[in-house]
């Protein structure tokens, strides 16, 4: 349940953060990312469109659009019912993209879906646009959807249970940035922000060594990915605990090793060298 409809919390302007990622979002370097889900039996298609706009409800930045509003300035807008493209196909039907890869948020809102159901399984990829959300928003759209669905189809009780979402709270959501806007504030934030620029892009950095070209372009999303076991995520989880840290930096760690590794098997390797990762 939520306590207020998408037309009465919208138009809201965007915060910082989302000002930034969309500043950066380009049809060729789409801001955007893919979170794919394996479930076991077949989906129930009227359910599930049943929950996708329940839960969209929700969660009303990923169904609104980006448009001039308030004072002609960049703000969310009701999308007037829009809802996220959903693909229906059998197993094995690849992904395609009709319109590419980038969403471009003032036409079409940010979330796309792709549904793959063979005889025992089904496959759901879904595409997130980064200003509506990060991957906890992302995670937490999902559990949504997937509790509403569970709630309209399980036979066991007892059913999933839906919180009330209080959405008028999205008002205050940019209040930790306010001090971006005072005058005379801000002044050392500044200073200490251009010395953390120069000193992690003025300096440059190391190329990875080539690698030879695919034979075939991979199916979208065309990503690579590893699972854990519990145990091996528990011992992860435990020393990055330990550490102060999360899992996601230790694997960065560990990748910023293998990029040294390779380049070192390459003989492109030299002292001082510097790897970048890009991220948002």
């Amino acid at each position: 349940m939520a306590t207020a409809s998408q037309d009465r919390i919208l138009p809201l302007h965007l915060t910082p953060i989302e000002k930034f990622l969309l500043a950066d979002d380009r049809p060729r370097h789409p801001m955007a990312f893919v979170i794919d889900m394996t479930f076991s039996g077949v989906v129930d298609r009227a359910a599930f469109e049943e929950a996708m706009a329940e839960a969209a409800r929700r969660h009303p930045l990923i169904v609104a659009l980006v448009r001039p509003a308030k004072r002609k300035a960049l703000c969310w807008v009701s999308s007037k019912g829009q809802l996220p493209y959903v693909d229906w196909a059998e197993e094995h039907v690849p992904v395609t993209l009709p319109h590419g890869e980038w969403i471009n948020l003032h036409d079409e809102v940010g979330l796309r879906l792709w549904i793959r159901q063979g005889p025992e399984r089904a496959q759901v990829t879904a595409q997130f646009h980064h200003v509506c959300c990060d991957g906890i928003g992302a995670y937490r759209f999902l559990g949504d959807l997937l509790a509403i669905y569970g709630a309209r189809t399980s036979v066991e009780e007892p059913r999933p249970t839906m919180e009330t979402v209080t959405l008028s709270k999205l008002r205050g959501r940019a209040d930790g940035c306010s001090y971006l806007h005072g005058t005379g504030q801000n002044g050392r934030e500044i200073r200490a922000s251009l010395k953390l620029l120069y000193r992690i892009i003025g300096r440059g950095c190391s190329p990875l060594s080539p690698s030879k070209p695919p034979g075939r372009t991979a199916d979208y999303p065309g990503y690579c990915s590893f699972t854990f076991d519990q145990t091996e995520f528990k011992q992860l989880r435990d020393a990055a605990s330990g550490l102060g840290a999360m899992v996601n930096d230790l694997l960065a760690i560990e990748l910023f090793y293998v990029m040294h590794q390779w380049n070192v098997a390459r003989r492109r390797f030299r002292l001082g060298q510097r790897y970048r990762i890009m991220m948002p």
